[in-house]
């Protein structure tokens, strides 16, 4: 018997679960300062950690709080979030 670990269900998952093996890759979004133009998505987690080093910022945040700060001299020019 399989018992999912969030859902509880038994031999199943519910939809969008993220301990399902078909679960999508999750979305994460860039952004800096300067409107909706300036946005970049990035599918799957591997991918955001190569835009962390590209962009200097801390991946690990992002996982751990969901959105991060990007800024330079003090001064937030962008971020990165989870996208929902």
């Amino acid at each position: 018997m399989k018992l999912c670990n969030e859902c509880l269900r038994v031999n199943g998952h519910h939809p969008h679960c993220s301990e399902a093996e078909d679960m999508p890759e999750q979305t994460f979004v860039l952004w800096f300062s300067g409107g909706c133009n300036q946005r970049k998505f990035f599918y799957g987690e591997k991918a955001m950690r190569r835009a962390a080093k590209q962009y200097d910022f801390d991946a690990d945040d992002v996982m751990r709080f969901g959105e991060v700060d990007i800024k330079e001299d003090g001064i937030l020019i962008g971020g990165c979030y989870a996208d929902e």
